[in-house]
């Protein structure tokens, strides 16, 4: 029985060393070399096959998850357990943010976006808006939002993409600038500085609160993004069809993992960072100073039941520094724990 097991084992691991070696490519000064890694993780039951899009936590304890039929469900214990507060009257919701552990958005595809008070309890109608809300982002009482189908000088229906801000805590919103190109992920640096990624590569920018935008690099590399998170001023990761990317200033640092397939959020901790996509969780540390020496690494992740890869993951967030969670397609929401990976990296 033991030799069996040991024999088993091997098959498993020559399994894996064979894996990695297809998702990492063969070019060592290209693409980091990629490493197989399992991690404590849990698979959480909800009450629901709908696909999950988003998740927010305010807070180390409260936590909001949302996506199509109107699904809605909250934790008030760190992710021990979740309550259904689901509407199917607000479907589908495109993106879920909370500032607060009682004060909330949900943006909707059909054009509107909502706002509670009460911890999710209750919603109203902030205002209506012509196009699909696609991300919404807050600092403080200052909030962001990209709107897909809309012109970006009219914000008439049409093929570009808005930029949207209230300066109330989401109560109202103007309109900005925009693009003649469908936007998707967004990320929020500060009060004044909103990137976004578009169609065709393009990460766009604005360092005055809207008032201007310019594309901060156009630089096509052949992968399509979908989503982007910026630390200050000069590094930035994006991750979308196959890879996930890190940009020095305007530049492409390195192309910092090759994937199989497409990856659709990424987040961070510090300087802990994961990105989800289909069949796929990546884990990595962030090079804050693009200094050789603290070169990031990123590495990906497999259960040891096989079952992580069977999964598309459309949204990820961390809740602390160790606790990330990841909602996806048919209900799947899956709770990763980041410590028990990072004496490793």
């Amino acid at each position: 029985m033991f030799n069996h097991q040991q024999n088993l084992m091997k098959k498993h691991w020559i399994w894996c060393l064979l894996l990695v070696g297809l998702l990492s490519g063969c070019d060592k000064n290209k693409y980091i070399l990629g490493e197989f890694i399992t991690i404590q993780h849990e698979h959480i039951s909800l009450p629901t096959k709908e696909h999950l899009r988003s998740i927010s936590f305010p807070d180390e304890r409260h936590g909001y998850i949302a996506g199509d039929g109107g699904v809605i469900f909250k934790t008030t214990d760190g992710g021990i357990t979740w309550q259904d507060i689901s509407r199917s009257d607000v479907t589908p919701i495109n993106k879920i943010i909370f500032t607060s552990a009682q004060v909330g958005f949900i943006a909707l595809k059909q054009k509107a976006l909502l706002k509670t008070t009460d911890g999710g309890n209750s919603w109203i109608e902030v205002e209506p808006f012509s196009g699909n809300l696609r991300d919404i982002r807050f600092v403080g009482n200052t909030g962001y939002a990209i709107i897909n189908g809309v012109d970006r000088n009219t914000n008439q229906e049409d093929e570009g993409c808005a930029l949207l801000k209230s300066t109330d805590g989401g109560d109202s919103w103007s309109h900005m600038l925009g693009v003649s190109k469908p936007c998707w992920g967004m990320s929020v640096v500060d009060a004044d500085k909103v990137y976004f990624v578009s169609e065709d590569e393009v990460v766009f920018r604005t360092l005055d609160g809207g008032n201007t935008l310019e594309p901060w690099n156009d630089r096509k590399v052949g992968y399509n993004y979908n989503a982007i998170y910026v630390f200050g001023d000069k590094s930035y990761y994006t991750v979308g069809d196959l890879a996930i990317l890190n940009y020095y200033g305007s530049s492409l640092n390195t192309e910092a993992r090759k994937n199989f397939y497409a990856l659709y959020d990424i987040d961070f901790h510090s300087n802990r960072g994961i990105a989800v996509g289909k069949r796929s969780v990546f884990m990595g540390t962030y090079n804050p100073d693009n200094n050789e020496a603290n070169k990031q690494k990123w590495v990906q992740v497999f259960s040891s039941d096989a079952t992580t890869f069977l999964y598309t993951y459309l949204d990820v967030e961390f809740s602390n520094a160790n606790d990330v969670y990841a909602v996806g397609e048919e209900g799947i929401l899956t709770k990763f724990n980041y410590n028990s990976l990072w004496q490793g990296l």
